[in-house]
């Protein structure tokens, strides 16, 4: 419906709030024209992801998530030829007026005026003229999803034929009193699921805690005769059912990675050739890196049976091993080793090089948030002379722009990028060092160190539930965690045991999708 907001009082319909009210859901549901299904938009279903957006454009979007946005358009001029337009991957539906309006899981998808829905690549469909008076507010909901790898979406708008943007300053805003931005969900998020973080460390120490505050940590060792067993990596990924399943890897020459359904109980290993430092899954195949004595890569379907990809052909290659692996959610992926980023466009079947840096930095980690592509470089211009963060828009182009020095220390090696709290558009991204910590809200073009602010030292993995909340974890068993996406941080335990002893704690995971 439209409404011509009137002051003083506030009716049910208003408008206080610039752009759209977003919220995200844990379910992609609907068949491969027609998705996603309205339907299972539910408070069971709702996550507590949400924001605000004055701009939709290539909006990161989960594997199997779909969000919500709703609020009011408010045209600047009354015209009988406004058109919107959504380009998106995979489906996406947008309302407009009376039908935009109620409960979310009812809206009817015959009444949208925009259908792009179904499987599919990035995909565009614009609406047709629309009659839009200028002294109304407009109801407006845009869904938008993506399945079997991540996605992004786009809302534009044009007027009497012009240019279409997404700029939604003055155009896009909500009603602060409600959770959904309208009123037509009052629902919030239920704290009943929660993120459940694994952990890894050396000795055959294995561990999980759950929740945005973890505090309530359990430690045991895998192998039970765990001497020489110093798990390096883990990773959360499904199996070949598409159940969810762990991965990690082990600083063994017979035990070299392992998985389990169930982080709580008990772990199946898995003898291969060479051992592994990283391990992530995208889109139904898991990738592991780590030595390159045999010339390879690693690729699994269900992370039990795994096969070898050469790359001894690879431009620079050297033998130095790999320890920084990233995904996009898709079929993209990068690694890098020394000062060189590889890259492979087909899920992992054909690599390249992609940039060389040539400056004898060393690359320690990779990260992908939000349409961009991050690795964190040491040695930048000489042992111990600068550590910076490198970022890319595309695994297909060499063209990448460094930040400014951060200052964190020649052994930083544990870096994590994450969608940021503070705006849809952007990206967190954290490089942590002892208990020093530099921190980025822009996605990596500005960076500010912030010294002695976490409460254990020697920080040797890091990772986000893309909700805001991080785990840092530590030698002695010690682990650190923050809920407001990194500005400050707690105590999560100190002196972990495991089974009996404490160990250092080299990597962490929390049960979700790559990429956050």
């Amino acid at each position: 419906m439209s409404f011509k907001f009137q002051v003083p009082g506030f009716p049910p319909n208003w408008a206080d709030t610039a752009g759209l009210r977003f919220r995200s859901y844990s379910v992609y549901s609907g068949s491969a024209s027609e998705s996603p299904n309205p339907t299972s938009l539910v408070s069971g279903s709702l996550r507590t992801v949400s924001g605000a957006s004055t701009q939709i454009s290539s909006f990161a979007v989960s594997d199997d998530t779909t969000y919500v946005w709703r609020g009011y358009f408010k045209p600047d001029a009354s015209s009988t030829s406004w058109q919107f337009k959504v380009t998106s991957e995979d489906g996406a539906y947008l309302w407009l007026d009376s039908a935009a309006e109620g409960d979310v899981a009812a809206l009817n998808r015959a009444n949208a005026i925009v259908d792009n829905g179904g499987t599919h690549g990035s995909e565009a469909t614009t609406s047709g003229n629309q009659n839009l008076d200028s002294e109304f507010h407009y109801a407006i909901t845009l869904i938008a999803g993506s399945t079997g790898g991540s996605g992004t979406t786009t809302l534009e708008w044009s007027r009497d034929g012009g240019a279409f943007t997404s700029d939604g300053a003055g155009y896009l805003e909500h009603d602060s009193r409600y959770p959904d931005g309208i009123g037509g969900n009052l629902y919030t998020a239920s704290a009943g699921t929660q993120v459940q973080w694994g952990i890894v460390g050396e000795d055959g120490a294995v561990g999980y805690g759950s929740g945005s505050s973890p505090t309530g940590w359990t430690g045991y060792r895998s192998p039970n005769s765990s001497n020489s067993n110093d798990h390096t990596d883990i990773g959360y990924g499904k199996d070949g059912s598409g159940d969810g399943l762990w991965v990690r890897t082990t600083s063994n020459n017979n035990l070299e990675l392992a998985y389990s359904s169930d982080i709580t109980d008990s772990w199946t290993s898995v003898n291969v050739t060479g051992r592994r430092y990283n391990v992530k899954w995208s889109n139904d195949k898991w990738i592991a890196v780590g030595t390159t004595s045999q010339n390879d890569i690693l690729t699994s379907t269900d992370g039990a049976t795994w096969s070898s990809v050469d790359i001894s052909g690879l431009t620079g290659l050297s033998g130095t091993d790999i320890y920084a692996l990233a995904t996009d959610g898709g079929n993209n992926w990068i690694f890098g080793q020394d000062d060189r980023v590889y890259t492979s466009r087909d899920h992992g079947v054909n690599w390249q090089l992609l940039k060389d840096f040539n400056d004898g930095s060393n690359i320690r980690e990779a990260a992908y948030s939000n349409n961009k592509w991050f690795v964190l470089r040491t040695d930048v211009g000489g042992s111990n002379a600068g550590e910076k963060v490198g970022v890319a828009s595309s695994a297909s182009s060499g063209s990448w722009t460094d930040s400014a020095d951060t200052n964190i220390g020649d052994n930083a090696k544990a870096m994590f990028a994450s969608i940021s709290t503070g705006s849809a558009s952007q990206s967190t991204v954290i490089v942590v060092n002892s208990d020093d910590m530099a921190r980025s809200t822009d996605s990596g073009a500005t960076f500010t160190r912030t010294q002695n602010c976490l409460p254990f030292g020697s920080a040797n993995g890091i990772v986000s539930d893309g909700q805001g909340n991080w785990v840092v974890v530590h030698n002695g068993g010690d682990i650190s965690y923050s809920n407001d996406d990194g500005a400050t941080w707690s105590t999560g335990v100190e002196n972990l045991i495991f089974t009996s002893g404490t160990e250092a704690i080299k990597a962490v995971a929390p049960d979700k999708i790559l990429p956050l």
